[in-house]
């Protein structure tokens, strides 16, 4: 006998022989035929003819088998399990055979374990069960035992070994009481060769943008076993593209034939050019391309005519598409070649400026107008590596900005629903500064801006009154609350400016103090003053230069013993103030480490004592009370926001109360 493998779903066997013991022995004939449909199901049937002296009987058989898929989206049937139904001895002629019903199912869990097979077969009178182990414990030998009820029971085992080309199976059955043996050869190579020299040629196929062939090698490849779930999703995929391509063909095709019919010849051989690109063994379209080529000719001198006409008057759009048309007709069109070679040197200019263009304005933050420039760089030419980089750059950023303006109005809104108007106005604009175009920011301004417009006012007020009480730290504070909102104020930018002087004077001052102290050898006092030069200016180089110096002179426990003076009388900022002096000159000091943490620890404990008790009395509308208390708190930490607030809403309740007339 011999069978063939037709990849990738259809099989074919013919058999001869001759068996039963002498006396009982007849010869047969068989040709069998099977073909895979789908996934996980496969068919097939067969022709037998027996013969025994001078009688003969030719019966038929048909089959499925079905391997359920281990998932909806699996790519080949990877389920444990293989059913199978078939009937056997369907008489062609009359006689007296009785056809078979088989069924039966085999359970493969794969690896080391035993597979095992259970059968029914159902004939009159002669119905038997069946169970069957196989068992791999190398890879080219198999063993296998089975035992089989039909009104007794019985038994057999057996054995097959694989080597080369060679399949060599021997099996004994108990109830004969004899050995059976067969040999097979296998002309050409195995399976799993097959399947990887398919698979490679697929891939190359695939590379050369043959989608068709490379479709038809990866089925074969699975056909041979290939299983691996990358070529399984591929080969799925490409059969959905043949699937579009095949619609697009179809569209294709007969809008070539509609052009045909209306003289435009031309027009049809670019779309049957077009079918070539898809699957360049279309008959159809290859037989209409020969046909029609000797008129089309004709038309492309006039063609190239007009492309030429248009790249003259600058239409460079409509030339290019003229001059590619050409060439799909004429592949070695040298005028359309040269003119488009031309095209695509003026396109890689274009494209460079609109890069070089996109680069600036990413580099100044502008990063949509980037992206535009960027955009349009790859419209003229595609593959400027420097433009796609980029692209990619400006797109990154673009979504950390929109991250961050969704985070910023988040805060906004958050802050508007709890009153504090300030911080929410200027969320929405820090939003709107990074997305313009963005409704919510713009709008969240809109509504605040009434309520900043009275805000701001009033921190003017409070700014130039800081000023003229010689407050300039509180007056710059305030006054650059106002340029936060309103840049263009020109009186608060005055004033700003006013008191940036004055605070500069102020640490020129203080300065030449410590200078005169320094040189009378007044080291405290030179060391005092060259820190109130940069309490007013934290920069001032000569400052921090000489009170280093002064600080190394006077030697850093003194100045730890001066603060600890500090603390002992709860004066809690100057001894702040002193420790944090030590470790500007030495970081690692233990001593003002320690007494720097506990100042600051006492004063959080402080203000918020003196902020809760105020809170308090506040609550109990005894005003005077609660501003003695947020004054302690604002000597301990001048940046308090909260005392600060509220001692401005207590002095405007007692300024209210004051207006009150008294009853006579």
């Amino acid at each position: 006998g011999s069978s063939l493998f037709l990849a990738p779903a259809t099989a074919t066997a013919f058999a001869l022989g001759r068996t039963g013991q002498e006396g009982t022995a007849y010869q047969f004939g068989a040709l069998a035929w099977a073909r895979r449909l789908g996934r996980n199901l496969a068919v097939g049937t067969n022709v037998t003819v027996l013969t025994k002296g001078a009688e003969s009987w030719p019966t038929a058989g048909v089959g499925l088998l079905w391997r359920p898929l281990s998932s909806p989206n699996a790519g080949v049937a990877r389920s444990n399990y293989t059913v199978a139904l078939s009937l056997h001895n369907i008489p062609l002629v009359l006689g007296d055979i009785d056809h078979q019903l088989r069924m039966g199912v085999a359970y493969h869990p794969g690896g080391f374990v035993p597979a095992l097979h259970l059968a029914h077969h159902i004939q009159r009178g002669a119905e038997s069960s069946h169970l069957g182990i196989e068992w791999n414990p190398y890879g080219t030998i198999r063993l296998q035992s089975g035992i089989q009820y039909r009104k007794e029971l019985t038994w057999g085992v057996g054995a097959a070994l694989q080597w080369h080309n060679l399949d060599l199976a021997f099996a004994y059955a108990a109830q004969e009481k004899r050995v059976l043996a067969s040999i097979s050869v296998r002309i050409g190579e195995d399976a799993q060769t097959l399947a990887v020299r398919h698979y490679q040629r697929s891939t190359r196929a695939l590379d050369g943008g043959n989608v068709r062939q490379a479709a038809r090698d990866l089925q074969i490849a699975i056909s041979y076993g290939l299983a691996e779930p990358e070529a399984v999703q591929l080969a799925d995929s490409l059969k959905r593209l043949i699937h579009t391509q095949d619609w697009t063909i179809d569209s294709l095709m007969q809008a070539g034939q509609r052009l045909e019919e209306k003289g435009w010849l031309l027009n049809a051989m670019v779309s049957y050019l077009k079918v070539l690109q898809l699957n360049p063994s279309h008959s159809v379209a290859l037989h209409r391309i020969q046909a029609i080529r000797p008129r089309v000719n004709v038309y492309v001198d006039q063609l190239y005519n007009s492309g030429v006409e248009s790249f003259a008057r600058n239409d460079l759009d409509k030339a290019k598409e003229i001059f590619t048309t050409i060439l799909l007709v004429q592949e070695d069109h040298q005028g359309a070649r040269s003119y488009l070679d031309r095209l695509q040197a003026m396109n890689r200019e274009r494209a460079r400026e609109h890069y070089l263009r996109g680069h600036a304005l990413f580099g100044d933050g502008k990063l949509r107008e980037a992206k535009q420039e960027l955009e349009q760089a790859l419209v003229y030419d595609p593959d400027h590596a420097g433009a796609q980089r980029l692209l990619q750059d400006v797109q990154t950023e673009l979504a950390n900005q929109q991250r961050q303006v969704a985070s910023l109005l988040a805060d906004a809104v958050r802050a508007e629903r709890y009153q504090e108007y300030f911080r929410a106005y200027t969320k929405y604009r820090q939003a709107l500064a990074l997305a313009p175009d963005n409704q919510s920011a713009a709008l969240g301004v809109k509504r605040l801006t009434p309520r900043m417009e009275e805000h701001i006012a009033a921190r003017l007020a409070a700014g130039t009154a800081a000023f003229r009480r010689s407050d300039y730290a509180e007056a710059r504070r305030l006054l650059g609350q106002v340029l936060q909102l309103a840049p263009q104020h020109q009186e608060a930018a005055r004033y700003l400016q006013l008191s940036q002087q004055a605070i500069d004077r102020n640490a020129e001052e203080a300065y030449t103090r410590g200078m005169t102290y320094f040189e009378a050898r007044d080291y405290a006092a030179a060391l005092d003053e060259f820190g109130k030069a940069l309490s007013y200016k934290p920069d001032h180089a000569g400052a921090l230069t000489m009170r280093k110096k002064v600080g190394d002179l006077l030697g850093a426990q003194k100045i730890v013993d001066q603060a600890q003076q500090a603390m002992r009388k709860g004066n809690w900022a100057e001894a702040l103030r002193l420790f944090g002096q030590v470790l500007e000159t030495d970081p690692t000091h233990a001593v003002a480490r320690k007494g720097l943490k506990e100042c600051q620890e006492r004063m959080t404990s402080l203000t918020e004592d003196y902020f809760n008790r105020g809170m308090a009395l506040y609550a109990e509308e005894d005003y005077a009370a609660a501003i003695e208390l947020w004054n302690k708190v604002l000597e301990i930490n001048p940046n308090h926001s909260g005392a600060r607030e509220y001692k401005k809403r207590a002095q405007e309740q007692l300024k209210a109360l004051e207006s009150i007339p008294v009853p006579r």
